[in-house]
């Protein structure tokens, strides 16, 4: 429903006369202001046609809960990150607010936070939700997906470098590939190949490759710390390196660090040092594993959505 992300971003430049980066009362207004204002409408025509019993939403979505306002009926969020900066999150609700009173609507509470950030991740003393209901992270896959295990020339531990879908930088990824290579790793590569560093003998294209397919081949995680990608990881038992960039990667990154799993890393340049320092240290690995075992313990994906449901049903 509604109009793409893009538009959503281009409507609200245009509203705040500039572009802006990172979180803040600019990205409240994207998301709590004008992604609602161009999508509330669709979304509850859409809604109210199929006939929905439950809405799951993510923590950035305002639609979802307006939608749930109107046509009545239970909501949960399912979380994307960590907890937000106190300002961001107090930005979120102001404008959250007025939506709410400019269409007459009175919010409703929330059956469920469900929330893939395992307890370690959070961090020693971080405030949880209430109503957090944790689930075990499980990578992606896609059923008609086929990944064959590229041979290399030499033996050594195998680098994934992945900038996941939706931050794209060729010429980071490219500066990625050289200094991982250059470390004398074999580099595995998600998305098209590049004509400089595909050249390389350590270094393999695999493609838009789901990450439940090719982390299991992998040592060690290369990325720019988003969250499907850290969590994968994590899930995986991988440590990582981290260049963060934009949006979540900085919190994300600095969580996997303080954890034990993870390098951070300011310069591109400088990720084929880290795996190095990493892949050496089996500390890494044992915080990344430590994650691992606490995340098999969760329920399921499939097990928090029959408890969502049975809440629903009773709220209802």
């Amino acid at each position: 429903a509604g109009p793409s992300m893009a538009v959503s971003a281009a409507e609200t430049v245009k509203r705040l006369g500039r572009r802006w980066a990172g979180v803040g009362p600019e990205a409240a207004e994207m998301f709590a202001g004008t992604r609602v204002d161009l999508t509330f409408d669709d979304a509850c025509m859409r809604a109210d046609e199929f006939g929905a019993e439950l809405i799951v939403c993510d923590a950035l979505d305002f639609v979802g809960p307006a939608v749930a306002a109107t046509l009545k009926v239970p909501w949960a969020v399912h979380g994307i990150a960590g907890s937000m900066p106190p300002q961001f999150a107090r930005a979120l609700d102001e404008r959250w607010a007025s939506q709410l009173a400019q269409r007459g609507l009175t919010g409703t509470a929330r059956l469920a936070y469900v929330d893939p950030y395992p307890d370690l991740l959070h961090g020693e003393g971080a405030p949880l939700a209430e109503d957090r209901m944790p689930v075990r992270i499980m990578p992606y896959d896609r059923s008609d997906a086929v990944y064959e295990s590229p041979a290399f020339g030499q033996p050594a531990p195998r680098v994934l470098i992945t900038l996941g879908t939706t931050f794209q930088d060729r010429d980071m990824e490219r500066e990625f590939v050289r200094s991982v290579a250059k470390a004398g790793f074999n580099v595995l590569v998600t998305g098209s190949a590049d004509d400089e560093t595909a050249q390389a003998p350590n270094v393999r294209y695999v493609g838009f490759m789901p990450l439940a397919r090719i982390l299991p081949d992998a040592d060690l995680v290369v990325s720019a710390g988003g969250t499907g990608t850290v969590l994968s990881a994590l899930a995986s038992g991988l440590p990582m390196v981290i260049r963060p960039v934009a949006a979540d990667h900085p919190i994300n990154a600095a969580r996997a660090e303080k954890l034990g799993a993870a390098r951070v890393v300011t310069d591109p340049a400088d990720v084929g040092a880290a795996a190095q320092e990493v892949l050496g240290d089996p500390a890494f690995r044992q915080a990344a594993r430590a994650v691992q075992e606490r995340n098999q313990a969760l329920p399921s994906p499939a097990e928090v959505l029959r408890s969502l449901v049975a809440l629903s049903e009773a709220r209802l």
